[in-house]
């Protein structure tokens, strides 16, 4: 049973979007984490007393 370059084609396509979403995902939680830990380092430094 031979996919046709069609069927090919768009199973490859599924493939790289569920690919790009997940590289997407995954730059969403590095900015979230870079954005706590800064908050973190904020407030850490805040709390030294002067």
């Amino acid at each position: 049973d031979i996919l046709t370059n069609d069927d090919f084609r768009q199973e490859r396509l599924a493939q790289l979007e569920l690919l790009d979403e997940r590289r997407l995902t995954a730059l969403d939680h590095l900015q979230i984490y870079q954005n706590a830990s800064s908050v973190l380092m904020i407030s850490d430094f805040m709390s030294v007393p002067l």
